[in-house]
């Protein structure tokens, strides 16, 4: 093609040069970086507010010391001076397996123990109801006659403020008290780490020279 025209020769080369670059350019789209690490996919876990959960009594805060309450046995953590929490605080009653208790004999008297609740998982939707329960029995023969009967008073407080309770009689077997706080947006919680729960029990003897015994199986905060 020794006669052929020289334009055509030069448009014939950027064929081939455009040609050759877009090869270059589709191997290059088309090849993996071995050498770089890839990003492993991620999960965005979101812990869902409304959720049913339970505070359980995970540390005793208080415990009257001129009747004190004391724990089923000796078995406790060493580094808790008392050790009620951890005989109340399974998912399921086991009623005499273990218990807090206290023995009296004489004129009424009062012991009153705070038990600190574990922080929840997350902040509580605002609709949910807050229902505080505990289980206990007194064994002998007891009064429930006023003033002062045989009774357990429990409540929630955060901190020092107290946000609500109310009490429970005995019934010689165990009984459940259940007391509904209502929503959690109307009690006024600012801080779910200082949630504790007070049982007060008011034990009075029929007769003075008896001895009952009362016992605290279980307590704990529903979130439903």
């Amino acid at each position: 093609m020794n006669g052929s025209n020289p334009n055509q020769r030069t448009l014939l080369s950027r064929i081939a040069v455009s040609s050759f670059l877009v090869g270059i350019l589709a191997l290059a789209a088309c090849s993996k970086d071995t050498t770089r690490p890839v990003a492993p996919d991620t999960i965005s876990a979101t812990v869902t507010s409304s959720q049913a959960q339970d505070l359980k009594p995970n540390g005793d805060w208080s415990n009257t010391l001129s009747m004190p309450w004391e724990p089923l046995s000796a078995s406790y953590p060493s580094s808790n001076p008392w050790g009620m929490w951890a005989q109340v605080d399974e998912d399921i009653p086991n009623d005499d397996t273990d218990y807090m208790w206290r023995n009296h004999s004489g004129d009424p008297a009062v012991t009153v123990a705070v038990l600190d609740l574990t922080d929840p998982i997350g902040t509580p939707s605002a609709s949910q109801i807050a229902t505080l329960k505990v289980r206990w029995k007194v064994l002998g023969s007891y009064s429930t006659t006023t003033p002062m009967p045989t009774l357990l008073n429990y409540a929630l407080y955060e901190g020092t403020r107290r946000i609500g309770g109310t009490s429970v009689m005995p019934s010689g077997g165990y009984v459940t008290g259940s007391y509904s706080l209502g929503q959690v947006g109307n009690l006024g919680i600012t801080n779910w780490s200082a949630l504790r729960i007070r049982l007060e029990a008011i034990l009075k003897p029929a007769n003075s020279w008896e001895q009952i015994q009362a016992r605290v199986t279980w307590a704990r905060l529903e979130i439903r």
